[in-house]
């Protein structure tokens, strides 16, 4: 507690920055590129593993049969821009989670890395036209792109909507940023979850979710 007194005012800093930058966005000063094909992102409001990877794996076992793309920013690899993943890349090139991911389902997909999304996105109709899907994985804040579905993920036992912003907490922007999700994913759950914790995150991811 004693760290996130000291660290708030930080804190108020860092959410007018992010406020600030998600207003330009939806005032449209900032540009927002729809997907023209059946697409998915993947995110979340929370620095720190929610289950972005094997929830990106269960979705390409659901759309394999949909000439799937999948593009990821690459956290971690030494090198920058567009890349292809392929049998001879390396977690330096490419990162480890999407190599991890390439090595699994490379028979269900085509997998790619891009920092800037836009152009990872139009790289890859430019060079596989034929491509249905596209999966993004770690999209939440990158606004400048706009899948057709948004899947925010909630850790249940660390949820958004009782952390605190960077750097008092945990949370990239403001808890408000879920309303932009289509659908809330609760994930990390326990086998014995009760009725009454199901209607506890509900009702408080409703809070936000519906927020206007």
């Amino acid at each position: 507690m004693l760290r996130i007194i000291l660290l708030f005012p930080f804190s108020m800093v860092y959410k007018a920055i992010t406020s600030f930058r998600n207003l330009l966005f939806d005032l449209k000063y900032f540009k927002e590129t729809p997907i023209n094909i059946q697409s998915i992102g993947v995110g979340n409001l929370t620095v720190g593993g929610t289950g972005k990877t094997p929830t990106v794996a269960y979705l390409i076992e659901k759309l394999s049969d949909k000439h799937l793309a999948v593009l990821s920013r690459g956290y971690g690899r030494k090198t920058s821009g567009f890349v292809e993943i392929k049998n001879t890349s390396t977690p330096k090139e490419v990162g480890d989670e999407p190599l991890m991911l390439y090595k699994k389902y490379q028979n269900k997909a085509k997998f790619f890395v891009c920092e800037k999304r836009v152009l990872g996105y139009r790289t890859i109709l430019e060079k596989y036209p034929e491509t249905e899907t596209l999966l993004l994985d770690d999209v939440f804040q990158h606004r400048h792109i706009k899948p057709q579905k948004l899947i925010l993920l909630c850790d249940y036992s660390r949820p958004f909507f009782e952390d605190y912003l960077l750097p008092s907490g945990n949370l990239r922007e403001a808890k408000s940023g879920a309303k932009r999700a289509s659908v809330v994913l609760v994930t990390k759950c326990p086998n014995n979850l009760s009725e009454e914790h199901r209607t506890h995150f509900k009702t408080q991811i409703d809070t936000y979710t519906k927020a206007q």
